[in-house]
């Protein structure tokens, strides 16, 4: 792996879960990443073993700037941490990265769809910031997420739009 020089904002971008309704759609991680290679932001695009293809989708999209790394499927937890570990932000889905970035004492961006706070599961830190659309009668749907939305529409992360995102992390980094 070669990781760049620290000397622009770095952000890390988990896009994969377990569950399929947990995941926050990837043509928005895909606009989220384009605003921030815009504001050249150096965007780590990262996932487990098996998160390869939701990554790639990302990155193919810009592989031609030079702010874009793809870190999917090569780095252990423990790599995976030391890159956090340096970040500026991370941003993911409600799932283990979400919960490493609060170890690594990052500033975290999460996505709830499915779930809600009030059930415990959640990254804990004063660095967390979580996106989710409280106005939803379906939600929750679950204590854990589905592998596709119960009613057929995913409104609970469709509905999170990504240059809502980005204002955000204007805001806090």
């Amino acid at each position: 792996l070669e990781i760049p020089d620290k000397s622009e904002k770095w952000i890390c971008i988990f896009p994969g879960s377990v569950w399929e309704t947990k995941k926050w759609s990837l043509d928005h991680y895909k606009s989220l990443v384009g605003l921030l290679l815009a504001k050249n932001y150096k965007v780590f695009v990262m996932g487990a073993p098996g998160e390869e293809k939701l990554c790639d989708f990302i990155f193919n999209h810009y592989k031609t700037n030079q702010n874009i790394y793809n870190f999917a499927g090569l780095t252990s937890v423990y790599e995976s941490a030391l890159i956090m570990a340096q970040s500026d932000l991370v941003v993911g889905n409600d799932s283990a990265s979400s919960h490493l970035a609060t170890v690594c004492d990052r500033k975290l961006i999460t996505f709830f769809g499915p779930t809600v706070l009030s059930f415990g599961y959640r990254p804990w830190g004063d660095k967390v910031y979580v996106f989710q659309n409280e106005n939803l009668k379906c939600r929750p749907c679950g204590p854990h997420g589905h592998h596709k939305c119960p009613i057929g529409t995913h409104e609970c992360m469709k509905s999170l739009k990504p240059i809502d995102v980005f204002n955000f992390i204007e805001q806090i980094i």
